[in-house]
């Protein structure tokens, strides 16, 4: 919902930044001026106002950056995210997020790359009225609020075989989930991220209950860090279909597309294109 706060005509310009910070978890300087359109000083100004609202007394910081300017996705540059008051902040302003936990570093190039997917069609001339970009957060809570409204007796075990989409992003009325992947997983944890999607969006059985398709059935949308990678989640995707769900129709299950980043923007552009005839 970062275009949502860039557009708000309530909000302060420092509040506006807080706010896409808290959806974005992290971003740099330059990325903030591609999601906001302002210019540096105007990004940097609001930023140093959030930072100068510390007042002394308080240990809990407004705002945080990485420890130095180091090389983010082949570029000298800093990242901000929000500390302890400032997610407390956002979370007054927003209203129905729930999570107040500080972005964690060790997270800092999984934010950034998975924000460049947003970035890189913006910057290609995609008009930011046609993109809905929606943040972790919101994705937690559609995923548990059509599951609560459909399920009954929804406990944490169920919960946990839901899945988490890093993002969803929609062009028009097409949505997508979306996830970054850096490389970083084993073939057993990616297995069980399929089956989370399984479970999540295309349940027409589950746990014995069969369950009709939802508003959730959207492609999923993996962008990951090289070729060589994308085959490999392409091929588990694959083993997990003949392994786990062969008795089930292609249409029972959901759609994945699976892209080196940077290249899922040509895709992008042209179902803009549809939309925009």
């Amino acid at each position: 919902m970062i275009f949502h706060w860039v557009n708000h005509q309530q909000l302060k310009n420092y509040e506006k930044l807080i706010c896409i910070l808290y959806d974005c978890g992290m971003a740099t300087v330059e990325q903030l001026m591609i999601v906001t359109g302002w210019g540096e000083s105007l990004v940097r100004k609001n930023l140093m106002i959030i930072s100068n609202m510390e007042d002394g007394k308080n240990k809990d910081k407004w705002l945080l950056k990485t420890a130095s300017k180091r090389t983010i996705i082949g570029q000298p540059s800093q990242a901000y995210y929000l500390g302890p008051r400032g997610m407390k902040y956002a979370l007054l302003i927003n209203g129905n997020q729930t999570s107040s936990r500080v972005s964690s570093p060790a997270q800092l190039h999984h934010y950034l790359r998975t924000l460049n997917i947003v970035i890189r069609l913006i910057e290609a001339g995609v008009s930011r009225d046609l993109i809905t970009w929606n943040s972790p957060h919101e994705c937690i809570a559609m995923v548990y609020s059509l599951w609560e409204r459909r399920v009954r007796n929804l406990d944490f075990e169920t919960l946990k075989k839901l899945s988490r989409p890093d993002a969803r992003l929609a062009i028009g009325d097409q949505a997508y989930w979306i996830e970054f992947d850096n490389d970083t997983e084993g073939s057993r944890m990616l297995e069980k991220k399929f089956q989370r999607y399984v479970n999540t969006i295309a349940p027409y059985k589950f746990e014995h209950r069969i369950i009709h398709e939802t508003p959730l059935k959207k492609p999923v949308l993996w962008v990951t860090i090289s070729e060589k990678r994308r085959k490999f989640l392409e091929n588990i995707w694959g083993a997990v279909c003949k392994s786990i769900y062969r008795d089930y129709d292609e249409d029972q299950l959901p759609t994945m597309y699976f892209f080196v980043e940077a290249e899922e923007t040509s895709y992008f552009e042209n179902r803009t294109m549809k939309v925009g005839k």
